[in-house]
């Protein structure tokens, strides 16, 4: 409970002021089960100034209804990570925690996650674009109904996305995406 001790604008001691009512902000968070944590501040008025007063919540409680670390994480994680369709996300989160959050709800985790990643993201890429050379694994592409690898491991930035059949060479570095070659049993 968020108590009500002090008038903000005369200091008048309200500890025996009745209380007028309540508001109430709430978080909600997934950690191995649906953990509800509710936050009540009184609400009183001042008998000297006549302010009405209420009590002040934690700082992570901006609203009424908030929604923890551990959910969110969890619903980027399928939206993001596991490519789970909007409304099946929605539906499984109703049903572990008994509300529907909104479309835009969900959306908005996955953009505030872009906006704190934003700067990291534009560092890392110049990084990896400055580098002398840029490896990545050879995971198999399916193009027009052939297995075929793309191969990224060269020393210039005009090659980096192209896909050769045999081991670096300059004429490689013309080459344009997606020019998979097949590999040599079909599959990997």
């Amino acid at each position: 409970m968020a108590s009500v001790e002090f008038c903000d604008d005369c200091g008048e001691d309200l500890s025996e002021t009745p209380c007028q009512g309540h508001e109430r902000r709430t978080k909600i968070d997934i950690l191995f089960e649906k953990a509800v944590e509710h936050v009540d501040a009184q609400i009183k008025q001042c008998p000297v100034g006549g302010t009405t007063l209420k009590g002040r919540f934690p700082s992570d409680l901006h609203g009424p209804r908030q929604y923890g670390d551990g959910l969110k994480a969890f619903v980027i994680d399928l939206l993001v990570g596991q490519m789970v369709a909007l409304k099946r996300v929605q539906g499984l989160i109703r049903s572990m925690i008994g509300e529907l959050l909104s479309e835009a709800s969900l959306l908005k985790f996955v953009l505030r996650l872009h906006h704190a990643l934003e700067q990291w993201e534009q560092r890392a890429t110049e990084q990896l674009l400055g580098s002398a050379s840029l490896h990545v694994d050879e995971t198999s592409l399916r193009v027009n109904r052939k297995n075929c690898k793309s191969v990224t491991e060269t020393s210039s930035p005009a090659a980096r996305n192209s896909c050769r059949r045999s081991p670096p060479n300059p004429a490689a570095n013309g080459a344009k995406w997606p020019n998979p070659t097949p590999t040599a049993s079909g599959s990997d």
